[in-house]
This record gives structure tokens, sequence and C-alpha cells, in this order.
């Protein structure tokens, strides 16, 4: 009996030793023991043994999803590839309960995105020294898995890789140079092992996005190698970017050797309960290193600074304040320092000054303790191309309130905008709405959206392909509660007409010959925008769906 799958290859399929013939004349498989065979790529076959092991042999790469839509992959329990496979396509075995154990062939170069996704039952792999990547989401959520070394030839390891892997207990990343993005080894609770080579990096110069831990509650200390800490890193002059983010609420001390001379961007970054740093060497030599942006977890009021010669502060009354928050400064050596207790406590958004076709808008909101505003400015609708979107987003945004306070659900808003929305027409109040443009630094951007992004990025354009500008595009909506006074009810998430949008590249981006392109991620969808118009300086767009969109260029 011939078993032929349309979308992928010719199958066959073997009942005590029955001969087959297949499509091309040669005889199909007549072993008892196998009861599927067939080709799994251009040079690659594959067979199925009622034991449950699925052996893949040949060359060259496994095609994508092959196996992921194949019903008998549910009676997989170990799966050994041969020597001369050097890619695992895209989601091939996502989802195969009973998969056990994976042997891989030294030949093996590639890991394709969600290729081992989910498979909850997995124990072991070892990965072949050669291999170059591994994908995003590729081992997600594989509950099972409970030591992971990666060799040093792996030069990059997408977001959420081994995201979720509920019993990992260990992580160790030799890599001589290799970039990790988005949350490698995030929500891994048992996680209490990672060490890091020096070759370890979670960005690309200008994209500062990335990292791998998140909701790594065990991993409470860092430190070099050999220190004993949780995390071991191989960094002896620099700290990478975004090194230890996600450990919001789990690092509580960090060793930093007397080599290091800097510390990048958000290295640090809200890393809330880090209570001890540890300098190998003296105050001043701590003074002279180079502390990127976003590190204020560095200088919080709770963070004890353990030195050879150590100054005893006296820290000065909570007198000062900027837009990290209140300070206090030491006056015996001058340094200043935050404090999670002494951030910035604000009030609601409201809008501080309502735009003119001519003039930005602003919305803002205030600290309750040194009232210290925070403005942010958002565009009118002069940055529109159409003539009429103005009244397309008055049009929609008055059938979204009727459809409110109809009673009838919508997915163009949230259930709190509804609410508000429902409460604002209550009391009478007059609603409008605006579009809203706010050009967003990357640290306001979830990490998941930036992952997802970036992992776009590199599989649609290319890794020389950068972000320029993460762009914040919305449908403002407020209520005028009198006496010149409004609020803000919330944003319009997605609307069913779109509206032409005429985006202005910043001037330290253009370049003669730059490519620009616009990508948009909306409830964790990422997608290429097709561009209207686009010449030297400006980018024209469509779009009905509002959340996270960035710039992205080459070169």
């Amino acid at each position: 009996m011939l078993i032929s799958n349309l979308e992928n290859s010719d199958l066959y399929y073997s009942e005590s030793a029955v001969h087959i013939e297949a499509d091309d004349g040669t005889a199909a498989p007549t072993d008892p023991d196998i009861v599927y065979s067939g080709s799994c790529g251009e040079s690659a076959k594959f067979a199925l043994k009622n034991d449950g092991t699925l052996t893949i042999t040949g060359t060259g790469k496994i095609r994508d999803s092959f196996f992921h839509t194949s019903l008998y992959m549910s009676s997989v329990q170990r799966i050994v590839i041969d020597e001369g496979i050097t890619e695992i396509g895209e989601r091939n075995f996502q989802g195969s309960s009973l998969l056990t154990s994976v042997v891989l062939p030294s030949t093996l170069q590639s890991i394709g995105n969600s290729a081992f996704q989910a498979c909850r039952a997995l124990e072991t792999i070892t990965f072949p020294d050669g291999l170059d990547s591994i994908g995003g989401t590729a081992f997600y959520a594989c509950d099972n898995l409970k030591r992971l070394t990666i060799p040093a030839s792996v030069t990059y390891i997408g977001g959420g890789a081994f995201m979720g892997c509920n019993s990992l207990t260990s992580f160790i990343m030799n890599g001589t140079d290799t970039l990790m993005i988005g949350g490698v080894v995030a929500n891994c609770p048992q996680l209490e092992k990672v060490m890091l080579s020096a070759g370890a990096h979670f960005v690309e110069e200008t994209d500062r996005s990335g990292t791998i831990f998140g909701e790594n509650p065990l991993l409470t200390t860092a430190g070099p190698i050999g220190s004993g800490c949780d995390v071991e890193f191989g960094w002896t002059t620099e700290i990478p970017a975004r090194a230890f983010v996600g450990l919001n609420n789990s690092l509580v001390a960090a060793y930093i050797p007397a080599t290091v001379t800097g510390i990048g961007y958000e290295a640090f970054y809200s890393c809330y309960d880090l209570r001890d740093i540890y300098f190998g060497g003296s105050e001043e030599a701590w003074a002279t290193v180079n502390i990127a942006d976003y590190n204020n977890s560095l200088y919080w009021l709770s963070t004890t600074y353990h030195f050879k010669e150590t100054c005893y502060h006296r820290w000065g009354v909570i007198s000062q304040h900027d837009e990290d928050g209140h300070y206090r400064i030491c006056s015996v050596c001058g340094r200043k320092t935050y404090g999670s207790s002494i951030q910035h406590t604000y009030s609601e958004w409201f809008v501080s000054k309502t735009p003119t076709p001519a003039e930005p808008g602003a919305i803002s909101r205030v600290c309750a303790g040194c009232q210290y505003t925070e403005t942010k400015t958002y565009a009118w609708g002069d940055r529109f191309i159409e003539e009429t979107a103005i009244d397309i987003v008055r049009e929609v945004v008055n059938g979204i309130i009727k459809d409110v306070t109809d009673g009838k659900s919508t997915v163009a808003v949230s259930a709190e905008t509804a609410n508000a929305i429902r409460e604002a027409t209550e009391k009478g109040y007059s609603i409008s709405a605006t579009p809203f443009f706010l050009s967003s630094p990357e640290s306001s951007i979830p990490w998941l959206d930036r992952s997802l992004i970036l992992e776009f990025i590199y599989k649609e354009f290319g890794v020389n392909f950068r972000i320029g500008q993460y762009l914040d595009m919305s449908i403002i909506m407020t209520a005028d509660t009198g006496e010149g006074n409004s609020i803000v009810l919330g944003t319009v998430r997605i609307m069913n007409r779109p509206i032409t949008y005429n985006y202005k590249i910043p001037d330290d981006l253009r370049r003669p010959g730059r490519a620009f392109y616009i990508v948009h991620d909306h409830d964790n969808a990422v997608s290429r925008i097709p561009i209207t118009d686009n010449n030297d300086d400006t980018l024209s767009f469509e779009m009905s769906s509002f959340s996270t969109y960035a710039l992205v260029y080459c070169c």
C-alpha cells in the first residue's frame, strides 16, 4: 500500500514484509520492523520502526515542517540522525509527545526555529561540535530537559530557544562568539547554574536588545568563572550590554573582577533586588569604570559596595531629583545613590497640551513626592498624507463608542479602555480621539516584542540589518471632564479601515543609498509593512493595527 503525502514526499507503509512498489519503480522497504519510510528532503530519507525509532539518513537539509503534520510522529520515541545531514528545518519535531532522546550527527550545522518545541518527554540532547546556530524557540517547553551544554562553534541562539524548560538545572555556554537573543533560558524555574563564556553577547552594537534571562528565581549571584556563583561569566574587561536583564527579582549579589573597565548598556537593568556589589579593586578604581546608561540598579540606596578600601558613606537627605528618581549624595566621596523606595511615584497620564495641525500635543504625569513632571509629545494629523485620515479616525472611534455603550463586544479596544469609555459616556463627558505618534526608547519596549522583531529581521532581511528606531503608533482616546481638563481613556488597538502614515526618517539615520523598511508586532505576530512611497527622507505606509513598529535599515 503506497501512502503519498502530496505536500512532502512519498511515504511507504510496510506490514509484515509486504512488498511495495514506489512511484519511481524502486522497491519500497520490506523490513518487517519498518512501518513508514520515504524522503524528507532533497537528499534526505527516513525510516520509522515499530519500536518508535525514527532514523534519518542522507545529506543536506530536513525540509521545513516535514514531520510536523505527520500523524505517525505521535509514536516516535527516539530520533537518530545520521552523518551527512546538515540542517534540521523549522518545526519538524514540534510537539512529539513521546520523544525521549535525539542523536545528532557531527555534520549538523543548524537547528531551525521551533524544531523540537514542546517535546515534553525529551530528556537529553548533545549538540555536536561544529553546530553553528540554534533557532528561536527550538527547544521551548521541553519540560524534561535537565542539562544543556552549548559547543564553542555556536554563533547564534534565537529568542526563547530554551524558554520554559521546567526541569532545566544547568546551562553551559562555551561559544567563542555567540549572539543570544530574547530570553534564551527565561522561565526555567529550576535553573540553578549558568556558565557563560567570554564570547557570549546579547546585542549587536546598534540593536541594544536581547538577553537570555527572565523569571529565573534560583539565580541569585553572579561572578567570574571559578567564583562558585549561580551565574558564572568569562568576561574580564567588559560586562556586555544587557548581561543580567531578566534577573529582576532574583539577583542579589554581583562579583566584578578588578580587571573590568566597562559595564555595557542595561547590563544590570531593573535588577530590583541587587543588594551587594563586590568589586576586586578600590573605590577609586571603581570610579573609573565606564558604566553605560540604564544601570540604575548599581546606584540604588539599598545597594552596598564592597571594595578593598571602602568609603563609609554619609548620605545626605533626599533633596534632589532628576528623571531617574530622587537621590542622595555622600558627603564624604560625593557619590550619588538612588533607591527603590525613593523612585518617582507618578500620577496617571493626562493630556497636558492639546495638539493642533501645526503643533504636537503632549501627555504628562507628575511625581507626587517632588512634583517632577515627565512629558511625552505626540504628533497630530499633519504627519498623515491622506487628507481624510482624521475623518476616518473620527468615524471609526464613534463606531467603537457606540458598540461599547450598546454593550457589544469589540476587539478594537481593551476591556479596561471599554470600561473607561462607558464611565465617561455615563458622566456625559465629551470623548475625542487623536493619532498618537511616539518615538520609543528600546528600554520601553517589552523584551518579548523586541525578541520577536529581531528574530523576524534576521530571518527576513539578514544579520546586516539594524533597528534604527522603535515607534509607538496608536489612537489615543481622551475625555473632556470640563474646564479644559482631559483624561486619557486608553488607546485603539485596531481599526476596520487603514490610514496612510507619512514617517519622516530621523536625520542621523539618513545615508545615501541606505534602504529602510517598517516592521510591525501586533499580538506577538510580526510582519513587514509594505511601503507605498519611499523617498530620501520619508516613508509612507498604511496601518490599521496599533502597537509596536520598528524602522529597519541596512548598511
